[in-house]
């Protein structure tokens, strides 16, 4: 029976967490799921893991493929592998250091039925693991319009929101050279902006694992570089689709999001953060959610010469 949902698993030097992610997958109740697990050049032991797992699950393994590159090509490029090779209607992404619940993924099935399989995103609320707490986050404004929507993982991830695999392709969002950080929102702001229909699954059956060791944690300047990468992305895409002005308020908080990485991480680099997105330097009052004390502070640093600071 040809899956309705392919669930991609990318997964590069993943032996730490591994087996926590597959164990949670190989628990899913639904006869509707296809694994595709994509081996982006791992040099661990992640293959053998995966490899053991689907030996000793011949049920797992029946309903599992892989992928495997001969070298490590990145988030962006494995993802969208898996869009390109999946064979279900609907894909949604599983990091390999995540977990899910047992009726997680039919439940989102179920949501999706509702609709009579006519939404283009299914989305939910997430649990966020930190330190043995779990925390309920829910993707308050998914329903409303992207210039007011959070910068933040539960509203722009692609791991709690079944998405339908033809709208990748159809709005021209098949982007191999994208940076790694933010490849999810890359994605998702541009699939809202094109208004893909979005159904509401009450279901927090996803558990983000927030690891102080993952990329999105790192104080490396490279994560700053390729923030603004993608930003850059999505804002030509909007331009190119005639979306820009529509979406005007969205861009300055994503180009201010993008950017604040050069100053909230040390080494600060007051110089590169003032020339990346000047266009946003002026219009910090209209940045979603920045509290007084930060809209003057980045004012201040938008306005003095940057060795003064």
């Amino acid at each position: 029976m040809t899956p309705l949902v392919t669930v991609i698993i990318p997964f590069y030097n993943a032996e730490l967490t591994f087996d926590g992610t597959l164990e949670s997958l190989a628990s899913c109740k639904s006869d509707e799921l296809e694994f595709l697990f994509i081996n982006d050049g791992s040099t661990d032991r992640s293959a053998e893991i995966l490899d053991r797992f689907l030996n000793r699950l011949p049920k797992l393994r029946s309903k599992s493929r892989v992928i495997t590159h001969e070298s490590n090509r990145g988030c962006v490029a494995s993802f969208l592998d898996g869009v390109r090779e999946a064979a279900g209607e609907y894909v949604i992404k599983c990091d390999a250091d995540d977990r899910v619940t047992t009726d997680y993924y039919r439940n989102m099935i179920h949501t999706l039925r509702g609709t009579d399989n006519t939404a283009d995103i299914v989305c939910s609320p997430i649990m966020r693991s930190d330190s043995k707490m779990l925390t309920r986050i829910e993707p308050y404004a998914i329903m409303g319009s992207l210039n007011y929507m959070p910068i933040d993982t539960v509203h722009f991830s692609l791991n709690n929101k079944l998405i339908r695999r033809s709208l990748f392709e159809k709005n021209n969002l098949m982007d191999d050279d994208a940076g790694n950080c933010w490849d999810d929102l890359l994605h998702i702001s541009r699939l809202l902006a094109s208004g893909a229909s979005v159904a509401y699954c009450s279901d927090a059956g996803y558990i983000y694992m927030n690891r102080q060791s993952s990329v999105s944690h790192s104080g490396s300047p490279s994560v700053a570089e390729e923030r603004c990468t993608n930003a850059r992305i999505v804002e030509q895409w909007m331009r190119n689709a005639g979306l820009a002005r529509k979406y005007d308020r969205f861009l300055v908080n994503m180009k201010f999001h993008a950017k604040i990485r050069y100053l909230s991480r040390r080494p600060r680099n007051v110089k590169k953060w003032k020339h990346t997105f000047p266009e946003v330097n002026n219009r910090i009052d209209s940045i979603n959610g920045l509290g007084r004390k930060y809209r003057i502070l980045f004012k201040l640093a938008s306005r003095l010469p940057w060795f003064m600071l």
